[in-house]
């Protein structure tokens, strides 16, 4: 099957590993590589903290592209927004110290940190992390090299991942039938329970 970007999944699923430079805390794609089996390599918390607080690397905290929030102290300048059509700066909220509680602003690495531990490669197994330039060389070094390491960590992933949707499954169920429970015993019928 060929995509729009004139990659087959095949093609993409062939790859040996997949380094992150995330740009938010979820990507598609990245989920798609996960479940296809991809090894990923992705910067540790600490690191990936450090980077985002010192230059804004992370220009999305979630779905849906929503930004950080930019304060006074700590102005988002290196990304744009789309709004009412348009692309625009975000200008920082009028009267908005930066607030380590806030789990918006992203003052500090540590700050930074509280919300980028929601990040799915932080919550998924089988992902390696690198803290340093020399630890991501060594790491992609060995994962080249060692396919059978490759073989583990992909079955491992994609395991991981249709557990995951079993479990998802088993939620929708429970979700299904407890609403059709409520329409039935409204309606005067029994539950199916």
């Amino acid at each position: 099957m060929v995509e729009s970007c004139g990659y087959r999944y095949e093609d993409v699923a062939s790859h040996p590993i997949a380094l992150l430079l995330p740009y938010s805390v979820h990507s598609y794609g990245l989920v798609q590589a996960y479940s296809m089996g991809i090894p990923i390599v992705a910067p540790s918390l600490r690191l990936l903290s450090s980077l985002h607080s010192a230059t804004g690397i992370m220009g999305h905290k979630g779905p849906g592209n929503i930004p950080w929030r930019a304060t006074s102290e700590h102005p988002i300048k290196t990304f744009l927004m789309r709004g009412d059509g348009i692309w625009h700066r975000p200008q920082p909220e009028p009267f908005s110290p930066c607030c380590s509680s806030e789990p918006n602003d992203a003052c500090d690495a540590p700050a930074v940190a509280a919300w980028l531990q929601f990040a799915d490669w932080y919550t998924w197994p089988h992902v390696e992390y690198y803290d340093t330039p020399e630890e991501l060389v060594l790491t992609v070094d060995i994962l080249l090299r060692n396919a059978t390491l490759r073989q583990l960590i992909s079955e491992a992933q994609r395991s991981f991942f249709a557990s995951e949707m079993r479990r998802a499954e088993g939620h929708m169920r429970v979700g299904l039938r407890r609403v059709l429970d409520a329409v039935r015993v409204k309606k005067g019928g029994a539950a199916i329970s």
